[in-house]
């Protein structure tokens, strides 16, 4: 029963070859739970892959959306706490994920992208529960229970970010890019 989450992250990408890059990320984001009762820490470190269709693929062509699929895998840390002070309850657990999903990038200047991604994660480890309960006095808290059973439970990940080339490590040389050389014409 947690809100929507806000929070903030970092990234950096490696680009392998011509139709794949990976990404490699950290993320903080903080969500509500029950109006207010409680609140939801999540914690992800992990990386991801790239492959971009080559039927597509257009090299930083400016304001021509660059389609891609995206997979990977992280670890997280998920913090689940009461915010009412009488009754303190406080759950965590680590935890596995995978994910996948569909994105774009929108090439603004030769360094400067624009993406845009969506992501289906799954974590893969120990459920945590949250149940209000109401004390002797009438008020409300969450009370936290982790089952022992592990199981899916999933998110929607929406992802806008701002991308700036900072170096060019393979100088052109990455498999499937050819040298881009002016076309000479030779008259005698």
């Amino acid at each position: 029963e947690s809100g929507v989450g806000s929070g903030i992250g970092g990234q950096i990408r490696l680009r392998l070859f011509h139709l794949v890059n990976t990404e490699w990320f950290a993320d903080y984001i903080t969500s509500d739970l029950y109006n207010g009762l409680g609140n939801r820490t999540d914690y992800h470190i992990g990386w991801s892959v790239i492959f971009y269709p080559g039927f597509a693929y257009r090299e930083n062509e400016r304001m021509k959306l660059q389609p891609y699929f995206v997979a990977g895998h992280c670890f997280d840390y998920t913090r689940c706490e009461s915010n009412v002070p009488f009754e303190p309850n406080t759950r965590s657990r680590w935890s596995s994920a995978v994910q996948a999903g569909l994105g774009f990038h929108l090439p603004v200047h030769d360094r400067v992208d624009l993406s845009l991604t969506g992501q289906y994660m799954m974590h893969l480890g120990p459920q945590l529960s949250a149940t209000v309960r109401s004390n002797a006095g009438g008020l409300k808290y969450l009370y936290f229970d982790e089952e022992p059973r592990t199981g899916l439970e999933g998110h929607l990940l929406i992802t806008v970010s701002m991308n700036v080339r900072l170096a060019d490590l393979w100088k052109n040389k990455i498999k499937g890019v050819q040298d881009k050389k002016p076309i000479e014409i030779i008259i005698k």
